[in-house]
């Protein structure tokens, strides 16, 4: 049985070929593919493949990380199948229109429900996606609020667009104006939400950062001009006899992402946040 690291790391070059993939599909389009057999639905495929590698890269990292797990193979699965379902309707449909022998009756990848499963792919792997990606914030308690408010929103949008893309197929008699509506109104607030999160994400780690102090913020030195010996504050501060100014910057070893104090800690990864730590970051206990 492959191991978890050999797993993400052949989906992650999986995802590297689709990048690759779609650059073919784009110069092919730019190149004139819309005169070439295929071209009518080469453009919405790049766009497609386009989403799907943001979408995976977006899963793969979260995959990676094992945060909330198992959101991240989930939604890379779901995105993997929008793409592939969606692209067999596409392909399927212009081999179907351009065969000369074909009757003339309409095969399942025309028909209005097919259409409807691409589409509840997609709503559900982008919902999935965009939760998975929330798994990266590290936030204080006091904060999390709007975690919870923003996933709660995301899956709020998605049930409404889930109802209105089945209301166009078993005809509810709800209000499109209102659907609407109520879709846009989520989807503002959902990205509300998603621009707060990372800025409440960034106020966690300068509040971590502030407090994370090992030594005090004072140094004591002997002023190089007048030879006093003096304790002086971080920052800019004047001798108390000569008046020499001095700018003092006193450095903690600090995690990069989430600011934990590293001193005299010994491991590979922030026991905080799980970023690996340099090795230049730690400081031996001897």
């Amino acid at each position: 049985m492959a191991s978890a690291p050999r797993i993400q790391r052949n989906v992650l070059g999986g995802f590297l070929l689709l990048v690759a993939l779609f650059a073919g599909l784009a110069i092919f389009g730019i190149l004139g593919g819309s005169s070439l057999p295929g071209g009518e639905v080469l453009f919405p495929s790049i766009l497609l493949t386009a989403a799907a590698a943001v979408l995976g890269l977006i899963s793969a990292v979260v995959w990676s990380k094992r945060l909330w797990h198992p959101i991240g193979p989930i939604g890379l699965l779901l995105t993997v199948l929008a793409l592939a379902f969606t692209l067999s309707l596409f392909w399927a449909w212009w081999a179907w229109r351009n065969v000369p022998w074909a009757p003339g009756f309409a095969p399942w990848w025309q028909s209005e429900a097919a259409y409807v499963c691409a589409g509840i792919l997609w709503v559900l792997a982008s919902a999935t996606c965009h939760i998975a990606l929330f798994s990266l914030a590290r936030l204080k308690k006091e904060y999390r609020w709007i975690l919870r408010a923003t996933i709660l929103l995301i899956i709020s949008l998605a049930g409404l667009i889930l109802l209105w893309i089945l209301d166009e197929s078993f005809r509810w008699g709800w209000s499109d104006d209102v659907m609407l509506q109520a879709i846009a109104v989520l989807g503002v607030l959902d990205i509300t939400g998603s621009l707060a999160i990372p800025i409440f994400h960034r106020f966690s780690v300068l509040d971590k950062r502030e407090f994370a102090q090992t030594v005090p913020l004072e140094l004591s030195l002997t002023c190089p001009r007048c030879t006093l010996a003096q304790t002086l504050p971080v920052g800019r501060s004047t001798c108390a006899r000569c008046g020499l100014q001095f700018v003092i910057d006193i450095e903690e070893n600090v995690c990069e992402k989430c600011g934990y104090a590293l001193y005299r800690f010994e491991s590979a990864a922030c026991p905080e946040c799980g970023t690996p730590i340099l090795g230049s970051q730690a400081i031996p206990s001897s």
